[in-house]
């Protein structure tokens, strides 16, 4: 098995949770009545 491969799927992973993170952070601040400075985070 290449560890090459294996690293690059991993972080490719990981960068698809981050965006998905992402995603319900903004809906969270839109939908979510919140303090301005929390929001902006």
């Amino acid at each position: 098995m290449n560890n090459k491969i294996d690293i690059r799927k991993f972080l490719n992973t990981c960068a698809a949770i981050e965006k998905t993170i992402a995603t319900i952070y903004r809906q969270f601040a839109q939908t979510v009545p919140a303090d301005e400075e929390l929001k902006s985070i």
